[in-house]
């Protein structure tokens, strides 16, 4: 494999790996909890931010931590008990670096 062709292939690797990927739990106890309104400012953030567009949002079904939650994983980190005050501050630290 040429030089070229190796250094193309390595930006492609180191490019995938700063993709940021955020995933909501939106089972009942953790949507009661404080992850319905946790939505709603996780899209808002996305949107003023100007970066919905690359960071992929989506939700899932109960993530088996009801006692934990609400759960909010970023970048396949889990975050337990996260509050809409404490969002903000969490994308910040996780999407802004």
């Amino acid at each position: 494999m040429s030089y070229i062709w190796q250094n193309f292939f390595i930006k492609q690797v180191v490019d995938a790996m700063k993709e940021h990927e955020i995933i909501i739990c939106l089972g009942s106890s953790c949507f009661m909890r404080g992850n319905r309104q946790t939505t709603e400012i996780i899209k808002s953030y996305l949107t003023k931010n100007k970066i919905s567009a690359k960071v992929p949002f989506r939700g899932q079904l109960c993530s088996s931590l009801c006692s934990k939650g609400p759960i909010v994983i970023i970048d396949r980190h889990t975050y337990e008990n996260v509050t809409k005050e404490s969002i903000i501050k969490l994308l910040d630290e996780t999407l802004m670096t």
